[in-house]
Parts: C-alpha cells; structure tokens; sequence
C-alpha cells in the first residue's frame, strides 16, 4: 500500500500557532485562493473546511447535550464562547442527580474551554483524512457501492442525530445537506476495506510476532493494567446479596445499580478501567 501522508506538510505548517481559521487561507505553495490546502493532486477547499467545522461543531453540540441536541423541536448549538454559560447550562441540564455535586463551575468551564480548539482540530482532521483517504483508495483500487453505503446510513443518522426522522432539523440547524453523512459513510467503509487488504496481505499475527511486539514496546506501554467490574457495597450482608444474584445470571450493570454506593462504577454498570496493580486496595 502506498504512503502520502508527507503531502499534507503544506496544511500544518500552514495551521500551526495561527489562532484564526480564516488564516489558514493564502500560505502559499500553489494553494489556490478558494482553498486552505493541496494534497498531492486534491485541493481542499474553504468550503469544504466550513462544511467540515459547522459538522463537528454540531457533533460536540450533541455530546456536550448527552445526544439529546435534536429531541427539541427547534434544536440550537451549543455555544462554546466565555464566559461558556450556555455550554455549562447544557451540560449541568443532562448530568445525574447522583453527580450534579461533581460537576463544579470549575470542572464545566474547564470541559466547555476545551471544546472549541478540539471542534478547530477534528475540522482540520476531518478534511486532511477524506484527501488522503481518496487518493489511497484510487491507489489501492478499493470501491465501495451505493449499496454498501446504503446498507449503513440508518446507523449513522441513528448514531449522529439520532435517527433519520431527524435529518431536516439537522440540515435546517447546520445548512448541510444530508449527503454529508453518504460521503461519511462511504469513507468509513473505503478505510475498512484497506485496512483489511492490507492486514490480508501482511499475513496472520502469530503469538510469537505478540510477544515481540510486546516485548520490544514495553516502555512505551506503560504499567500493566486491568478493567475490572465492581460493586462497592454498603455492608457485607449486602455484599452478599448481590455475589448471589451475580452468580444467579444477572447482569452486572443491573446488580451494580441496585447494591453500589460508589456513584463513578455505579454511573457506569459497575465497570472500573485501569486498574493498576499495586495502587488500589488489597482487594482489587
């Protein structure tokens, strides 16, 4: 498989350190005026940056709302600008009573700070990969149908607005048009299909090609860790109860919200990630 991630180069050293978007327009380097960057033969147009930026601020409007942005009628962005009350008020109007207490003014302003360079840089990310994406996937001859595509567009309304009776609040909130999510679609699968051809023609990961992996990377690994599944319960009577109901076949989400006092594992069925040996209690 063929490499051009070096012909992106025109675009970040365009991007870096410049705190407007409209600068990224006129570096130089035989980029038209209308475009923000060349890769290889492909140009990348403003309006395709545009297009790209008011998607993903409507993406981090709808995580920001717990995906809940096109349940309104007359659904509105978030708006990421300080002093972010509007983005403090969405977020504090999904989180659970049981966390309210955790989600301080300091905590809401430091997520909502974040939110409009990460909206900024998936933008750039979004156009950056669709060039690229297209030229390897003309390389490499890999095709996707309108039918392959098709057979994936209700998961991605479902996924990215929840559903597709909701792609005329989306396109009137935006001003896209529904195709984005076909070209989405049809990129994701284009990305599928090379990274198949090209672990097919790498051959089969044997343990041993595992275990050299493993042991050559190990610094960069950092320490050894598990995620464990945990109800912190308030006695050991209930304790008990629910080991009983565990090893009677319920869920562990479901006995987890029934038995935990621990609101964080709770929140999330009773699941703990990166549990590191040596720095939980005994019991872990």
């Amino acid at each position: 498989m063929s490499r051009r991630l070096p012909v992106v180069t025109t675009l970040v050293a365009c991007a870096i350190g410049l705190p407007g978007v409209a600068l990224l327009t006129g570096c130089g380097g035989g980029i038209p005026d209308d475009a923000i960057a060349k890769v290889g033969d492909t140009t990348i147009s403003q309006a395709s940056y545009d297009d790209s930026l008011k998607y993903q601020q409507m993406a981090a409007s709808q995580q920001v709302t717990n995906n809940t942005l096109f349940k309104s009628a007359t659904p509105k962005l978030v708006e990421f600008k300080a002093p972010f009350t509007d983005c403090k008020q969405r977020i504090l109007a999904v989180v659970p009573a049981a966390q309210k207490a955790q989600a301080t003014d300091a905590v809401l302003q430091q997520a909502c700070q974040a939110v409009p360079k990460a909206v900024k840089d998936s933008a750039i990310q979004q156009v950056l990969s669709a060039a690229v994406l297209g030229m390897e996937a003309k390389d490499e001859k890999v095709t996707v149908s309108d039918a392959e595509v098709g057979a994936q567009l209700d998961a991605a309304y479902t996924s990215q607005i929840g559903g597709k009776a909701n792609l005329a609040k989306f396109e009137k909130l935006t001003g896209l048009k529904p195709d984005i999510f076909k070209t989405l679609v049809k990129q994701g699968l284009e990305l599928q299909k090379m990274q198949t051809k090209a672990v097919n023609a790498a051959g089969p990961v044997t343990d041993a090609d595992v275990k050299k992996y493993f042991d050559d990377n190990k610094a960069k690994l950092g320490a050894e860790s598990r995620e464990v599944h945990v109800v912190l319960a308030s006695s050991e009577a209930n304790a008990n109860a629910a080991k009983s109901e565990l090893d009677g076949g319920a869920a562990f989400a479901t006995v987890a919200q029934k038995y935990s006092i621990d609101a964080t594992t709770k929140a999330a069925g009773g699941k703990l990630t990166q549990v590191v040996k040596g720095q939980r209690d005994a019991a872990f």
